[in-house]
C-alpha cells in the first residue's frame, strides 16, 4: 500500500508545513508528496489509490477541491475555508464533491465553522479538533530562561519589553519568504519546522496570535498565551473552538493586565488532552481500515485520466491562476493593451466549449460565479473603471460608424 503526504509548496505560512510535519508521524512511509492546491491532478506511477491524511486548511484554488480518484483520503482535522479566492461555500461543493465527501466520511472537522458548512450541505461529519495537538515532546530539548513571542503586534511587543526588562525575549514568526522557502527540499523544510518547535518547547512561555503555535505549545507542555481578538470574523471562525482550551486574552486585555498574568505564572489547561488522545486513536484506526478499503472501487486508467482530465484541466488552472493574480494585485492592466472587458469571459467560454468534461451544469455555475466576482472587482477599481468606460465608449463609437 502506498502513502502520500499533503504539502503546500507555495505557502507563506510555516503553519502549513507544521500540518504536514504532524501527519508524517502517523504514516508508515511517504511514497508521494501531494500538492494541496492540485488535489484533482494527482496521478501515481501505478493505477492504485494512495492513502493520505487530509488534515489542514483547504483551499486557495477552490476549483481543485475535488480529489483525484487515485487519492484515498482520511479526513481528520480538516478545515474548509470560506475565505480567500472565492471560498468553499455551498456553490463550490457540487454534487460530485459532496458525494465524494460522504463516500469517505464522516469528515473530522477541525473547527465548528467547517462543521456548520458541512451540516448545511448534508455531509456526515464530527468535530475532531486539530492534529497539531498530537505533536510529541523531544526529551532532548531542555527548558531555557526566555519568553518567545510569535506574530504579536508592535504595541504588545513594546509593552512586554518595557515591563519585563530583566527577561530575555526571543522573537519568531510564522511568515515565510515564499521564494526562498520554495528552493528548499522537504527534508530541509521539515528540519526548519523541528527547529521552530524546539524553540517553543524550550521556552519558559510563548505569547502568540497563531493557532499553529498555540496548539503545538500545548502538546509540547510549554505555557502559552493566545492573544485572541474575536471581533475579527476569520479569526473567530478558526480559533473560537480553541479559545476554550488555551489561556487567552485580547490584545487590549494584554496591554492592561497581561504582565500581571505572566508574573503570576501561566499554567496550561489540560482539557486538550482528550482531543489529543482521541485523534491519535482515530488516525491509527482509520489507517488500519484503509488497508481493507483502499482500491476497492474501479479506477480509471492513468493514460485516460491524464488525457481526458489532467492535461485539459491544467489549461483551466493556468488561466484561473492568471486571473486570480490579477484580482489580488491589480498590477496587470490588460485594458492598456486593448483587451476588452469580457476577455476572461471569452477565454472561459472557449475552454468550456472545448472540453466536454467541463460542460456539466455545476462547473458552469462555478466559473460564472468566479467571472462575476472578477468583473465586479474591475468595476470597483477607480483607475480600471475609468479605462473601462473609455474603452466601452470607443467601441460604441466604432459601432455607430460601422
Amino acid at each position: 500500500m502506498k502513502y502520500g503526504l499533503i504539502t503546500y509548496k507555495d505557502t507563506e505560512n510555516i503553519g502549513d508545513d507544521i500540518q504536514s510535519y504532524v501527519a508524517i508521524r502517523f504514516l508508515p512511509k511517504i511514497d508521494y508528496y501531494i500538492e494541496r492546491e492540485k488535489l484533482d491532478l494527482f496521478v501515481p506511477k501505478k493505477e492504485e489509490q494512495v492513502v493520505t491524511i487530509m488534515n489542514g486548511w483547504y483551499l486557495h484554488s477552490k476549483i481543485n477541491f475535488y480529489l483525484s480518484p487515485f487519492i484515498y483520503p482520511i479526513f481528520i482535522s480538516t478545515h474548509l475555508s470560506q475565505y480567500n479566492n472565492g471560498g468553499i461555500k455551498t456553490e463550490y461543493l457540487n454534487e460530485k464533491t459532496i458525494k465524494q465527501l460522504n463516500e469517505y466520511g464522516p469528515i473530522g472537522c477541525r473547527d465548528s465553522g467547517t462543521k456548520k458548512l458541512l451540516d448545511d450541505i448534508g455531509v456526515d461529519n464530527y468535530l475532531s479538533g486539530c492534529l497539531t495537538l498530537t505533536i510529541e515532546e523531544d526529551k532532548k530539548v531542555k527548558k531555557k530562561d526566555y519568553i518567545c513571542i510569535v506574530d504579536i503586534d508592535e504595541e504588545a511587543e513594546k509593552h512586554l519589553n518595557d515591563n519585563l526588562e530583566d527577561k530575555k525575549i526571543v522573537k519568531r514568526t510564522h511568515v515565510l519568504n515564499r521564494e526562498e522557502n520554495n528552493k528548499l527540499s522537504w527534508d530541509e523544510r521539515f528540519k526548519n519546522v523541528k527547529e521552530l518547535l524546539d524553540t517553543y518547547q524550550a521556552a519558559e512561555l510563548v505569547i502568540t496570535t497563531r493557532l499553529h503555535c498555540a496548539l503545538p505549545c500545548l502538546a509540547l507542555n510549554t505555557p502559552v498565551l493566545l492573544l485572541y481578538d474575536e471581533e475579527k470574523l476569520y479569526t473567530k471562525d478558526r480559533l473560537a473552538d480553541y479559545a476554550k482550551i488555551v489561556n487567552k486574552m485580547t490584545t487590549a486585555e494584554f496591554l492592561e493586565s497581561g504582565i500581571e498574568k505572566i508574573k503570576s505564572k501561566i499554567v496550561n489547561p489540560t482539557n486538550y488532552l482528550s482531543i489529543k488522545e482521541a485523534n491519535e486513536k482515530r488516525v491509527k484506526e482509520f489507517l488500519k481500515q484503509a488497508e481493507t478499503k483502499v482500491n476497492s472501487k474501479s479506477l480509471p486508467s492513468i493514460k485516460d485520466y491524464q488525457k481526458f482530465y489532467v492535461s485539459q484541466k491544467q489549461d483551466i488552472d493556468n488561466l484561473y491562476q492568471i486571473a486570480i493574480n490579477d484580482m489580488e494585485t491589480s498590477k496587470r492592466d490588460y485594458l492598456n493593451i486593448g483587451y476588452e472587458r469580457d476577455y476572461w469571459k471569452k477565454e472561459f467560454e472557449i475552454l468550456l466549449k472545448k472540453y466536454e468534461f467541463l460542460r456539466d451544469k455545476d462547473t458552469s455555475i462555478e466559473f460564472n460565479e468566479f467571472l462575476l466576482k472578477y468583473e465586479n472587482l474591475l468595476k470597483e477599481n477607480k483607475c480600471l473603471k475609468e479605462k473601462l468606460e473609455k474603452y466601452e465608449k470607443r467601441n460604441k463609437n466604432k459601432s455607430k460608424k460601422s
